[in-house]
Order: structure tokens, then sequence, then C-alpha cells
């Protein structure tokens, strides 16, 4: 619970440059969303539910391509 706080959350998402997507839907507003374009498109990552190789069965093969 500690980690997921703004305080101690949002730096860690900000200094990691977005390498994580958020969690939680509050995040979305994160500033390093926006500091980079090319990062905007991992903002809404986390509302996919989709799985590696979807539309196919999650396989080993599938596995592999994650």
């Amino acid at each position: 619970m500690f980690m997921m706080e703004a305080e101690q959350y949002d730096p860690w998402l900000t200094g990691c440059i977005g390498y994580w997507s958020q969690p939680l839907e509050a995040y979305r507003q994160s500033a390093v969303w926006s500091s980079d374009p090319k990062l905007a498109l991992f903002k809404d990552a986390m509302n996919l539910r989709r799985w590696s190789g979807y539309k196919g069965p999650i396989s080993q093969a599938s596995g592999a391509v994650n």
C-alpha cells in the first residue's frame, strides 16, 4: 500500500520513464505520459485485457511472444 501512494509511486513511474504501465486508473494523469509523445501510447496499456498472442490460444508459443 505504501508504494502505491502518490508520493512514492508517481516519482518512481516518472523516473522509469513509463517503462511500467500504471496499474491504477489514478496514474493515467501522471506527467510522464505527456512528457514524450512516444509514451502516450502506453498510458492505456493496462486497459487492454488481452494476452500475448491474442486471438490465438494461450500456449507455450504465445508465452514466448511475451
